[in-house]
């Protein structure tokens, strides 16, 4: 309840003192959703509508850090992992600081544990590979700490293990495709372990879901700079042609996809 009150009171401050306060699994739970909650009203309010002055004065106020510490606190609660894994998505709210600063409190660690230790939660697995992907989006180090720390295997065993979730997938590609950009050892990784076909292999099964399709290509345009990426890619060609044809007024599609098109 006095959650509610200070997310209808816009106040930032007061939910990270609650937060910070809390102890028990269940309160942290709905904590964390109170934190994400001041951001995006719903789980379907687009990163556009988000309230980026909300993101901004929670993450001042001491959110992530408390954020992280309640996922530190219960790794087996499923419902704190899942609404922690979003929250720290929705801070991020494309701030580059932010992303500096998820890292050094220890955010990438807590999303790879708690998908690590819930690989059977859809929502931990949707919600860990968007955070991912989020918080790898222009930021090198980030890109790298996710490597090193075995991120890119856990962001394939979720596609892997939850094939027929539109939103694994859709984040999967989406995490995919941040840990890729420009960053020519994760494309040699994410190639030698399968990731071209397992973004093929969502876009597949998922070939009437726009967005799926579209973070699925934008794999492929991260991924074709690598030389030795470009035989696996020219595979899936046919399922590159689906996603244009299905999506004819997609704009992304069509940019990755000239780009793609023009190097394999």
């Amino acid at each position: 309840e006095a959650f509610d009150t200070a997310k209808n009171n816009g106040d930032c401050v007061g939910i990270v003192r609650l937060l910070t306060e809390a102890t028990a699994a269940d309160v942290h739970w709905h904590g964390c959703r109170s934190v994400w909650e001041m951001i995006r009203p719903t789980r379907e309010t687009s990163y556009a509508d988000a309230n980026k002055e909300h993101a901004k004065a929670l993450v001042t106020a001491g959110a992530l850090e408390a954020v992280i510490h309640c996922m530190q606190s219960h790794p087996g609660h499923v419902g704190v992992q899942a609404e922690g894994c979003f929250a720290l998505a929705c801070l991020d709210a494309g701030e580059s600081a932010h992303k500096v600063r998820v890292a050094e409190a220890g955010g990438i660690a807590a999303i790879l544990t708690a998908m690590a230790q819930h690989r059977d939660s859809t929502e931990v697995q949707q919600w860990g590979c968007y955070a991912l992907g989020n918080v790898a989006c222009n930021n090198d180090a980030n890109q790298r700490t996710i490597a090193e720390k075995g991120g890119i295997d856990i962001i394939l065993t979720a596609m892997q293990q939850h094939p027929g979730s539109t939103e694994v997938q859709e984040n999967g590609c989406l995490a995919l495709g941040s840990v890729a950009a420009n960053n020519d050892a994760n494309q040699r990784t994410i190639a030698e372990k399968g990731g071209i076909e397992a973004v093929f292999h969502a876009m597949t099964q998922h070939s009437h879901h726009e967005e799926v399709q579209e973070w699925g290509c934008c794999v492929m345009y991260c991924m074709v700079n690598l030389e030795s990426a470009r035989p696996a890619i020219r595979k899936g060609k046919a399922v590159m042609d689906a996603a244009r044809n299905n999506f004819p007024n997609n704009s992304d599609i069509k940019r990755y996809l000239d780009d793609v098109y023009g190097k394999i």
